[in-house]
């Protein structure tokens, strides 16, 4: 197992989410180094999405999943998948890519990035599923990758909130401007 340092940038950050200096994984970790009620959701390294559907990629042109679907199949546009053999998949930041992750509160989400061969980084969305739509109850602003953030996922009476992590970038959407890595989800 290998670990990086996440580059913390002295920014006027939102009081509301953390940007730290904790140790990002950069592969995928044995479920024994968390606690019980902390579970961490690895990237795909795949166009399709795990057993459990937690963590789902969408890109433009295509549906959008609204709850964990298993196996749900939408590749991103301008993605190298499982970069080196390291676990990290590095996005472009193409219009309307998506990483969602889909998680049940009460709990503290803590989304992991690398940063990708230009400058760039993500924002993070906490949205809840309602009526046909998206409701989005906190965003973070853009956050530059290398940065972790931490979010908290409410318990407000929806079944699943979505956590939508959309790359952005100041030059070309053709360069991987994100290394997603995946989310550490602890209940409680």
């Amino acid at each position: 197992m290998s670990f990086g340092s996440a580059v913390v940038d002295e920014m006027d950050l939102d009081p509301d989410f953390v940007v730290t200096d904790d140790p990002v994984p950069t592969g995928v970790l044995p479920r024994d180094d968390f606690p019980d009620q902390t579970v961490f959701y690895p990237a795909p390294n795949s166009v399709t999405s795990k057993a459990d559907g937690v963590i789902c990629y969408a890109k433009p042109g295509g549906s959008y999943p609204t709850t964990a679907t298993p196996f749900f199949a939408r590749a991103l546009n301008y993605s190298d998948l499982n970069y080196l053999g390291t676990g990290i998949d590095r996005i472009g930041s193409c219009v309307q890519n998506r990483v969602y992750a889909f998680l049940q509160g009460p709990g503290e989400a803590r989304v992991y990035t690398v940063p990708g061969n230009h400058e760039g980084g993500f924002e993070v969305l906490v949205n809840h599923y309602h009526l046909g739509a998206w409701v989005t109850d906190y965003a973070s602003g853009q956050i530059p990758a290398g940065n972790d953030i931490v979010v908290w996922v409410p318990n407000d009476g929806f079944a699943e909130h979505g956590l939508e992590i959309i790359p952005y970038a100041e030059g070309s959407y053709f360069d991987f401007n994100v290394g997603f890595v995946g989310v550490r989800f602890t209940r409680g």
